[in-house]
């Protein structure tokens, strides 16, 4: 069996000085590069956009191309059952004031005021071009305030947002453009029976089952319990563990996704990105305990999260993997400097993903 630990924003710029790895004890993270390999390479990116992002770097290893992902507007639409195949042009719009800043971050404007009133222009439209588009509104963020939109061609996209602009602006606001992809069709199936257990919910789990990864996560855990470690470790130990152990000695996958680190690093401090380290590790630490056979343990970071810093930027990340079973050959940390001491090299996640697969069947 093999266990992919997806760690987000673990990884940081490790040129400019110590890293929160660097700074914290994680004996087991160090037992799997100790026994087996580590490393850095680049994430690769969806076309055309500057930053890399979890949603479609995570879903690559599993068979999702990055030029096929349909980006945040897709993935929520498909989530509420909307066809992204008949509305492939995908747009993602915020409601914002007309006397805000944009230049202040369009991920920053407040909440609007009279929300029933622009609830009543988001319905017009949808009634309005409902045979041209698809329009739901977004689970991101907590101001509620952003919508996301399909549609069946550019031009009705564009008489959308033209007639949208203008019905909206009578109320004082403007439709603020965000994000366009359009949505390419093709993507790889899932090697092996894959499932997705834990407490991740949004973009990342629908990119997932785009490639027939199954999901397995908690109902009751949800974004207040992010910083709730006592909570999901004992689900982690009395619910997922077992269900791992039933499987570990067939050809399978499991992917355990762990947000905190990625959460800590852009809105909170090292001292609970630190905190956050040690949750991994604990966890990772009972499934060496648990686990036995030929189980591997693959675990993985999507971009560098430094602290403090809201934005993803491209840079080496790391990754590590091992079988169990393995004794360690060498000591050797767990962090972005010594993987960049024993390589010496920045692979790109292509090379990173073959390499897994090559050492997944190698056993």
């Amino acid at each position: 069996m093999n266990i992919y630990f997806l760690t987000d924003g673990i990884s940081e710029e490790f040129r400019k000085g110590e890293t929160t790895l660097e700074l914290t004890n994680h004996p087991n993270l160090d037992s799997i590069c100790s026994r087996g390999y580590i490393g850095l390479y680049e994430p690769s990116r969806r076309p055309f956009l500057p930053n890399p992002e979890t949603y479609v770097i995570y879903p690559f290893f599993f068979g999702l191309k990055p030029e096929n992902n349909p980006g945040r507007a897709g993935l929520e639409l498909i989530g509420e059952g909307v066809d992204i195949e008949k509305f492939p042009n995908l747009f993602i719009y915020r409601i914002i004031s007309k006397d805000y800043d944009v230049r202040k971050g369009w991920d920053k404007a407040p909440r609007v005021q009279n929300e029933e009133e622009v609830f009543k222009v988001i319905e017009m439209m949808k009634e309005e071009f409902k045979e041209t588009t698809r329009t739901i509104k977004s689970t991101i963020g907590s101001k509620g305030n952003i919508w996301c939109v399909g549609s069946n061609g550019k031009e009705s996209l564009e008489d959308y947002i033209n007639w949208l602009q203008f019905e909206i602006s009578k109320l004082g606001y403007n439709c603020y453009p965000a994000l366009f992809q359009d949505y390419i069709s093709g993507h790889s199936e899932v090697k092996r029976p894959t499932t997705l257990y834990g407490w991740s919910k949004g973009s990342l789990p629908q990119a997932l089952k785009m490639v027939g990864v199954k999901l397995n996560q908690t109902i009751d855990i949800d974004e207040i319990d992010m910083f709730n470690y006592p909570k999901k470790t004992k689900d982690f130990k009395e619910r997922i563990l077992p269900l791992l152990k039933i499987k570990q000695d067939k050809d399978e996958s499991a992917i355990i996704f762990i947000k905190e680190t990625s959460n800590a690093s852009r809105k909170r401090t090292r001292q609970e990105k630190i905190n956050a380290i040690g949750f991994i590790d604990n966890m990772i630490g009972f499934t060496l305990e648990e686990m036995g056979g030929n189980t591997n343990i693959i675990v993985l970071s999507d971009h560098q999260s430094n602290i403090g810093i809201e934005r993803t930027y491209q840079g080496p990340t790391n990754y590590g993997y091992a079988r169990i079973k393995d004794k360690p050959s060498r000591q050797i940390r767990f962090t972005e400097r010594l993987a960049w001491g024993e390589t010496q090299e920045i692979k790109t996640q292509p090379e990173v993903i073959d390499g897994i697969e090559q050492f997944i069947r190698s056993q």
